[in-house]
């Protein structure tokens, strides 16, 4: 069976925005010169986003852009302490941890999630209501 399968390749078309995450260490950036060659014979360019994580690395940002070929749209800090410590809470560290820089990371990746879907679906401007990452782990199951 083929990575890519019919059903990915839909969603993939699907998708106003495409993230590709990965690390700054030597064997994640050598898989994401590959996945991200396959990534862009599958989907218009400019969908493709590519996000770092773990920026707290002995290799340069700098080097990440020119060896890849490809501008890092969004990176994380490395913050361990906080994750594993919203993991044991049992809440997302948005929550757990408002303040934190992969907290606001993470907001700023929301926002710019949501601008590039209001941009793609050729609407101006901001909508009326605004995305909040907190909402999505907020939600209460309707009772029936």
């Amino acid at each position: 069976a083929s990575i890519i399968d019919d059903m990915l390749t839909a969603f993939l078309d699907a998708a106003s925005t495409v993230l590709f995450v990965t690390s700054s260490d030597i064997v994640s950036l050598r898989n994401t010169t590959k996945g991200l060659s396959v990534l862009e014979a599958l989907v218009d360019f400019e969908k493709n986003k590519l996000v770092q994580n773990d920026t707290d690395s002995q290799i340069s940002k700098g080097d990440i852009v020119r060896d890849l070929g490809v501008g890092i749209w969004q990176s994380f800090p490395k913050d361990s302490k906080t994750a594993i410590a919203s993991a044991n809470q049992g809440r997302p560290f948005v929550q757990s941890h408002p303040e934190s820089d992969l907290s606001r990371e993470m907001e700023r990746l929301a926002t710019k999630i949501d601008g590039e879907t209001e941009t793609r679906r050729g609407r101006v401007g901001r909508r009326k209501t605004s995305f909040k990452l907190g909402n999505i782990f907020n939600r209460k199951k309707k009772r029936r």
